[in-house]
């Protein structure tokens, strides 16, 4: 199964996501595995893994709200400083728990007002994986089904530059 950014249509696509990451790790990979790249395009893409709350983290978020809000402010700042357009994915619903949904609703706000202040084109992947059909699109409540990697691809085709 192909993920989503092999399905963009007429652009050369890097996956640099890596499994439970956060936008913490993300950043700190940020200059080796993205800015590296020289992309003229840039899809930033977290949210899920910040919102986690695991036992070894006592109750707490993964990354707090305030630093899940600052990590993407400093991706956006540095792709906008090697010239690279910005595109901020909404995070898919959570069916994972009522709790990992309510928090990823709440960093799926932060992440859209990220986008507006900031100016960024916003890729709202959200309403795609809402309603009857999400069985289809989500493996186990979060991961994408090969049918939910076309789904987010066309969501992001919408609104690339």
């Amino acid at each position: 199964m192909a993920a989503w950014p092999a399905h963009l249509p007429g652009v050369t696509a890097y996956a640099k996501g890596v499994p439970d990451d956060t936008t913490r790790l993300g950043l700190e990979r940020f200059p080796r595995d993205v800015q590296a790249l020289e992309a003229d395009i840039v899809v930033i893409q977290f949210g899920h893994n910040d919102a986690n709350r695991w036992q070894t983290d006592r109750g707490l978020p993964r990354v707090s709200l305030d630093g899940f809000v600052a990590n993407l402010d400093e991706m956006i700042a540095r792709c906008q400083a090697f010239g690279a357009a910005v595109i901020l994915c909404t995070l898919t619903p959570s069916y994972r728990s009522e709790r990992h949904a309510a928090d990823c609703r709440l960093y799926d706000l932060l992440l859209r007002g990220v986008a507006m202040r900031r100016g960024v084109r916003l890729a709202d992947v959200a309403p795609a994986f809402s309603g009857p059909d999400v069985e289809g699109l989500l493996l186990d409540g979060l991961h994408l089904t090969a049918a939910g990697h076309l789904s987010y691809a066309a969501v992001v085709t919408g609104v690339l530059p």
